[in-house]
């Protein structure tokens, strides 16, 4: 797994919703087109912020220094891609990014295609705490999810653009009614109470933790080449 993940948070104008959409599905057509080699998917908030999210995973830091413009296979349709570019930035009200290290030996491979849903679990370790906490999820949640096959399994860290003490995973799941059963961590750890006590040697290493879900926006995504 590419160790480097980053995250373009969007919060979109609430009248240029529609706009936003438009753009972003034909700036995904334009680069099918052109067989670009990075790609990339898009989410929308299904809770907390209103927002939309742009994911891609990366080999490096260094393939940050990435250039659209320099970028032979897009030459033909840079042009358009800019038009959309600016139009999609018009819709948009504000924007944040933050860039995480994978812990790509504690994630499972990625799945060749996007699950229609993930949830995120998102925790704040104590600033003493996340060699510990890093280790414990390492440990018992990746194992678990390991041995129980779930589809998706990603930890890693933030490092810049928020607090370095932030330690995600990322779930994959079809639909809402997947949650009226047992969450598939949950399920993984053989049930509540196997849970519930890894909850409690988290609970001391952390400060603050927050569950997110998000809708996988397959027409405004590119899955790369030939796909």
């Amino acid at each position: 797994m590419p160790p480097v993940r980053s995250v373009v948070f969007y919060t979109v104008k609430p009248d240029r919703t529609a706009d936003f959409l438009s753009a972003a599905k034909e700036f995904a057509e334009e680069v099918k087109k052109a067989g670009s080699d990075r790609p990339y998917n898009v989410w929308r908030s299904v809770s907390g912020p209103n927002e939309y999210l742009l994911a891609s995973f990366h080999p490096n830091f260094a393939a940050m220094d990435y250039q659209r413009s320099e970028d032979p296979k897009l030459k033909s349709v840079l042009p358009k891609l800019n038009t959309l570019s600016a139009r999609i930035m018009s819709c948009v009200e504000s924007s944040r990014r933050n860039l995480s290290a994978v812990d790509s030996e504690h994630s499972l491979p990625r799945p060749a295609s996007s699950p229609k849903m993930v949830s995120v679990i998102r925790v704040w370790a104590k600033p003493e705490k996340v060699d510990e906490l890093m280790a414990l999820y390492a440990a018992e949640a990746f194992l678990a999810a390991k041995k129980a096959g779930l589809p998706v399994f990603i930890t890693s860290r933030v490092r810049f653009g928020g607090s370095p003490y932030e330690i995600d995973i990322a779930l994959g799941q079809d639909k809402w009614a997947d949650l009226d059963q047992e969450l598939p961590l949950v399920k993984a750890m053989g049930g509540t109470a196997n849970y519930n006590k890894f909850v409690a040697k988290v609970r001391p290493l952390i400060t603050r933790a927050e569950y997110q879900m998000y809708q996988h926006m397959p027409e405004q995504s590119y899955a790369g080449p030939g796909k």
